[in-house]
């Protein structure tokens, strides 16, 4: 019995360790342009795709928008998927973007600061 735990521990042991360095998926910044008042916005999964709030990556480009001096971000409708990690016949990471439309010119303080 002994002897069977001993072989089995390492695995076990590696497997938690690799467990821990999971995460879940969050929409976060992924560039885009102020001058042309682009956002993009993106997560990476493996596996599954996870079920994700849109009303975040909406809140996230809102905010990068609103940092550059826009009113508002629009989105650009549709996605773009791209395989980040490629594995043989399958994709190890998938990346998910979406692109917004910062709206309304400037606000008024970078108005006021520009004339």
């Amino acid at each position: 019995m002994k002897a069977a735990f001993a072989r089995i521990a390492p695995i076990f042991t590696a497997l938690l360790a690799l467990g821990g360095c999971a995460t879940s998926p969050k929409w976060g910044a992924a560039g885009g342009s102020k001058d042309l008042g682009v956002v993009r916005v993106s997560y990476e999964y493996a596996g599954i795709e996870p079920q994700m709030s849109v009303a975040k990556a909406d809140a996230i480009a809102e905010n990068r928008c609103g940092d550059w001096g826009y009113q508002r971000a629009a989105l650009i409708p549709g996605q773009v998927r791209d395989c980040v990690n490629d594995a043989g016949d399958r994709c190890a990471l998938m990346k998910v973007t979406r692109e917004y439309k910062c709206e309304s010119g400037r606000s008024s303080l970078a108005n006021n600061l520009a004339r």
